[in-house]
């Protein structure tokens, strides 16, 4: 299993009890699809296939496409974010304004500390890749007080 994948399979372990809203009729272009449904056949397990494809097509941009973006980002910004996650967890927090733009809220890790953002992902549906994100800081929370694990 390449790194990519391993990243993949953490993140939707992660967020699988996390349940997202249909993409409210926004869909991905074929090719942004076609990195979706690859993505996901490399999961380890049919469980963590079955709960990837069942998401909306918000949260696999997320997953997919944006978040090795988001992570390399971050961490020009900030050596030490090992993790980031896009999508808090509410439902909402994820917005696929279009196949060229996805935005929401996410965190990212710096050691013990989680930070909270809004970001924008922008998408080219050509290639299916991300190809921007911005990220802007909302908060910071200490170890005592983070969501995540």
């Amino acid at each position: 299993m390449g790194i990519h994948a391993i990243v993949l399979a953490a993140g939707w372990a992660a967020a699988a009890s996390a349940p997202v809203p249909p993409g409210h009729g926004v869909s991905l272009s074929p090719a942004q699809r076609q990195r979706v449904v690859q993505a996901i056949a490399g999961l380890g397990s049919p469980a963590e296939r079955r709960v990837a494809e069942a998401w909306s097509p918000a949260k696999q941009a997320a997953e997919v496409l944006c978040r090795p973006l988001a992570l390399q980002v971050l961490r020009a910004r900030a050596p030490a974010v090992d993790k980031v996650f896009l999508g808090l967890g509410g439902g909402h927090d994820l917005n696929l304004r279009s196949d060229r733009l996805l935005t929401g809220q996410g965190q990212a890790r710096h050691g013990n500390d989680w930070e909270t953002f809004a970001f924008a992902c922008e998408l080219d549906p050509a290639s299916g890749r991300a190809v921007r994100f911005v990220a802007h800081r909302a908060e910071k929370s200490s170890a005592g007080s983070t969501r995540r694990p």
